[in-house]
């Protein structure tokens, strides 16, 4: 049994998740029925202890993994269950299974209770708030999104340390955007120099007293997620076929979430889509693989339909501790992965949120000049 059946797997977990979600199903029905089928669509023998070990312990005085996934008879990942509904941001929890890993020496470990998967890198030399590495939720991000993020633990990705490459440009690109910021925004004698040789009227002073009064942000750009093969008779979104011509395929998978969405969400859709565009006539539209970008000098406003959970994520670069919003409005992602530009997201299910969003996406037009 294998990834290509991961979509429907994921289809079932999510009506039984939205079934139970409000009267809770214990921990034990969530593995059998939530978290062992899809470990099975990831490729993994779950009935075969060599490769998926319940209740593992390295040493016998250890506490108890519920989920050790091996290779070749070694843990390569825990995975620590809790009951539907749980909340996998308790600092108990992330500290009980960062222990269990840390303890037994093994690099990836995963929280979950069944809807919400969280991904840790236990043994990276960073604090313990930066280990997480990415999270996806069965009942209401994109389905596709979803699929790919825990794809990166099927058995076949392990083999080849799908983790570990994403792991090392996730490090290598933080470190780099924090180091950036801290010299866009501060006086960096380097900086001024360089900046001086390509504007040459301008003073030192000048030019540190620009930068003091420029708001500069930094977004990474999207990492492609391993996505599992097509069900039989359904188009691969993936697909660079394009015999048909315009549009292209990066609209046609967005065509394809928008015809899913109630007629309430293509509404919202279409005013957010109109009140961009009319922000000023420098704006340009970019169609990706798994959102619409929106751009000025640079990215400063993307979204994404989500049919399932009748939302429209959406991202903006605006810096999250400075930004006025009511209160579960809005997030930062900026430590989480997520599918578009931007570390500041909101979620668009109602007139009401279009409403609240429209003055953070006219902030953010305007900072992107």
């Amino acid at each position: 049994m294998g990834t290509d059946i991961l979509p429907a797997v994921l289809d079932d977990a999510r009506k039984k998740i939205v079934k139970f979600r409000d009267r809770g199903m214990g921990e034990q029905n969530t593995k059998a029925s939530l978290i062992e089928p899809v470990l099975e669509a990831l490729g993994w023998d779950i009935r075969d202890p060599d490769e998926v070990h319940r209740e593992f312990r390295a040493n016998s005085k250890d506490s108890p993994v519920d989920y050790a996934l091996k290779l070749l008879r070694k843990p390569q990942l825990f995975l620590e269950a809790k009951g539907l509904g749980e909340d996998l941001s308790d600092r108990k929890w992330i500290a009980q299974v960062l222990g269990y890993a840390t303890v037994a020496g093994v690099e990836w470990c995963v929280l979950t209770d069944g809807d919400r998967y969280r991904f840790f890198n236990a043994t990276a030399a960073v604090d313990a708030e930066e280990k997480l590495f990415r999270e996806a939720r069965i009942s209401e991000d994109d389905p596709n999104e979803t699929a790919g993020t825990l794809s990166l633990i099927s058995r076949r990705n392990l083999e080849d340390k799908q983790l570990d490459v994403l792991w090392e440009n996730h490090f290598s690109d933080r470190r780099v955007k924090i180091a950036l910021q801290a010299i866009l925004t501060g006086e960096h004698p380097g900086l001024i120099r360089l900046l001086r040789k390509s504007i040459p009227a301008l003073k030192p002073k000048q030019i540190s007293d620009s930068l003091a009064r420029l708001d500069v942000s930094i977004n990474l750009m999207e990492i492609d997620l391993p996505q599992p093969p097509a069900r039989s008779g359904q188009k691969d979104p993936s697909s660079t076929a394009n015999a048909g011509g315009p549009p292209t395929q990066c609209e046609t998978a967005h065509d394809d979430r928008a015809k899913k969405a109630s007629a309430e969400i293509k509404a919202l859709y279409d005013e957010l889509h109109r009140f961009v565009l009319g922000l000023g006539q420098d704006i340009t539209e970019n169609h990706r693989k798994w959102y619409i970008g929106y751009e000025r000098k640079g990215s400063f406003f993307s979204c994404q339909i989500q049919p399932r959970s009748q939302r429209i994520c959406c991202w903006l670069a605006l810096n999250p501790p400075s930004v006025k919003a009511d209160p579960g409005f809005a997030r930062d992602v900026s430590e989480i992965g997520h599918a578009g530009p931007g570390n500041l997201e909101v979620a668009v299910s109602s007139r009401d949120d279009l409403e609240k969003a429209k003055p953070l996406i006219a902030q953010s037009y305007r900072e992107s000049q």
